[in-house]
């Protein structure tokens, strides 16, 4: 927890004991910030990696919405499973060999809007 109350201290200027109402408002704030320029570094590496790389390990999936709402993410190998191409593989093979590649991509975005990745709830939700 001693890490904890330091992050807040350096975002806050103040140590989170002797916290005041403002002090709240500035951590959140900063904490957002902190976000933010996590996310832009993320979407950074993706890019260089494809810019000196030609093909990067990471993988980019952008998502929206009939309403304009989008969600963006941002894989690396190390966010995944260890076996999960195989079991993707299994799955689109066995069950789903029947059907075009348009009706396999419709189900996959079905079944990560069913997993609640892609929620209305979340903080990282987009308006365009």
């Amino acid at each position: 927890m001693q890490w904890l109350d330091s992050v807040a201290d350096s975002l806050a200027n103040q140590a989170p004991a002797h916290w005041l109402d403002h002090h709240v408002d500035e951590f959140k704030d900063k904490l957002s910030m902190v976000g933010l320029a996590l996310a832009d570094a993320r979407h950074r590496a993706f890019a260089r990696g494809n810019y000196f790389h030609g093909a990067s390990s990471m993988t980019r999936i952008i998502m929206q919405d009939l309403t304009g709402l989008s969600k963006e993410f941002i894989l690396t190998p190390k966010d995944l499973p260890k076996n999960t191409p195989q079991h993707v593989e299994a799955i689109l093979n066995d069950q789903l060999s029947s059907l075009s590649e348009q009706e396999k991509r419709s189900i996959l975005i079905q079944a990560i809007k069913e997993t609640g990745k892609y929620s209305k709830d979340e903080d990282n939700y987009d308006n365009k």
